[in-house]
């Protein structure tokens, strides 16, 4: 099941007594918690569709829960890839001499977009575009050449950045978090 969520699919005879309303609020909620790498087994979907169709009461249905997770089970862990993409971090913060304002050309490597990857630093969302990209994307080589050390300080707590890539940034230059909590 980690490639494909298909549980309606592998336990059909649990979905048979639920109505349609029922049926979707089930799978609607077994796919959150799958989308966020927890894999149902037939015990799971067993206990929420009896608790749908009210076979079981909320203290049984808790009671059912507390009881499987208990139990030691070897759990697949599914791989994303944002658990494994490397990202790319400067030695130093110094070493950032990118503009601080103007057009800068990001390569395709960086920022692929129709028209290409100029971008204008001083347009309204110019910088967070360029700096987002470039961060999560750029090597160490783009990072020297595009990003400003002044502007990137000044702008970091508003990047919308991977959580890793902002972990890896933050845990070599903790003036970036301290410029977050401020």
């Amino acid at each position: 099941m980690a490639e494909k969520f298909d549980v309606e699919q592998r336990w059909p005879e649990l979905f048979a007594q639920l109505d349609a309303t029922q049926r979707h609020a089930v799978v609607q909620s077994l796919a959150s918690a799958w989308h966020e790498g927890w894999t149902p087994n037939r015990e799971d979907v067993e206990n929420l569709t009896d608790r749908a169709r009210g076979a079981i009461d909320a203290a049984e249905y808790r009671s059912r829960a507390h009881a499987a997770a208990r139990r030691v089970v070897p759990v697949e862990r599914r791989v994303f890839v944002r658990d494994v993409k490397p990202y790319e971090v400067p030695e130093r913060l110094d070493d950032l001499k990118g503009p601080a304002g103007g057009v800068v050309e990001l390569p395709h490597t960086v920022l692929w977009a129709p028209g290409g990857g100029r971008v204008d630093l001083d347009e309204e969302g110019g910088v967070g575009l360029a700096y987002r990209a470039v961060v999560a994307e750029g090597s160490v080589a783009d990072q020297v050449a595009i990003l400003n050390r002044d502007r990137l300080v000044a702008v970091w707590q508003e990047l919308l950045l991977p959580r890793r890539a902002r972990e890896l940034w933050e845990a070599r230059f903790p003036e970036l978090r301290a410029a977050v909590s401020v």
